[in-house]
């Protein structure tokens, strides 16, 4: 992610209609001048028109990015595409940030190609700001939380994570040990202390990558099995839907036989209702008889 958001960052400067150096690029990110280049060159293979002056600096071409008939390849739409849905999942300030950079860039974008987002939850900017400088520090920090009452809670910040339109904390709580989650909407106050913490655990970036909401696990040792109806066969097969999903079966009248790796039935749950009435849990019981428990409370209170 870190990746592409510094290639936006890029185009945004360039936009700046000024021409930027390699030397400038590379301080203002601090990164590498061969990472630097790399980005470069793989911004000028998606498309984009960058060029360099007789200084070596860069610049966008002005008599291409404003050409309504320019074409698109496939990897270029791809990138183009995937830039703006990342961007666009992570709320404000991300969002607008993307729609400002391509439509300045391809100024017939909007009109030719829309797509669906869910809101994201309002970023509180300073909260978010000293988060990301703690991490990046790796400084323990302490943080005023809420759920029914206000709370203090010491901690080792890890990452902050985007699920679903909502900002999260990922950190170690120091009292527990226990790696826990934190909305971002829900801290009033952060104080950055000055002791430090080692490093981040390296399995948590594969935690992450391989759940499908907050609600993750490091153990995943929970089988889950339905059986989709032939109606919605389709769109399991199209795409992988839960980070965790396997196609098991294929039978003869098009329905099919899923299975995921869950930690607990929370990771799950909300997925599966999302189905119904096209799925049906065949393992493991308790979690069948556990939505329809919910789905007979849902019945009696539709119907009072």
């Amino acid at each position: 992610m870190q990746r592409i958001v510094r290639l936006a960052e890029i185009l945004r400067i360039l936009q700046q209609n000024k021409p930027v150096s390699l030397t400038k690029l590379e301080e203002h990110f601090n990164v590498s001048k061969r990472t630097i280049q790399r980005d470069i060159k793989n911004l000028r293979e998606a498309g984009f028109p960058l060029k360099t002056n007789k200084d070596g600096c860069y610049y966008l071409d002005k008599n291409l990015i404003k050409d309504h008939d320019f074409c698109y390849n496939e990897s270029e739409l791809a990138f183009i595409l995937g830039l703006k849905d990342l961007l666009s999942k992570l709320g404000q300030p991300f969002q607008k940030a993307a729609n400002d950079i391509l439509t300045g860039i391809y100024a017939n974008f909007d009109s030719l190609i829309f797509i669906g987002m869910d809101q994201s939850i309002p970023i509180n900017n300073k909260i978010f700001n000293q988060l990301v400088r703690a991490i990046t520090n790796k400084n323990l920090i302490t943080i005023e939380y809420t759920v029914h009452s206000p709370f203090t809670v010491q901690l080792e910040p890890y990452k902050l994570a985007c699920f679903n339109g909502f900002w999260y904390l990922i950190g170690k709580d120091k009292a527990s040990k226990i790696i826990k989650k934190y909305a971002l909407d829900k801290i009033s106050k952060i104080s950055i202390l000055k002791k430090s913490f080692n490093n981040i655990p390296e399995e948590l970036d594969n935690i992450l990558r391989n759940s499908a909401n907050i609600w993750f696990s490091e153990q995943k040792d929970i089988q889950v099995k339905i059986l989709v109806d032939a109606d919605c066969a389709s769109y399991f097969r199209r795409k992988t839907l839960f980070p965790t999903q396997i196609i098991e079966q294929d039978n003869k009248d098009g329905s099919i036989v899923v299975s995921f790796q869950i930690g607990h039935f929370e990771e799950i749950i909300h997925f599966l209702k999302s189905w119904l009435p096209w799925i049906k849990i065949l393992e493991p019981e308790e979690l069948g008889k556990k939505l329809v428990e919910q789905m007979q409370e849902w019945i009696e209170w539709q119907e009072e």
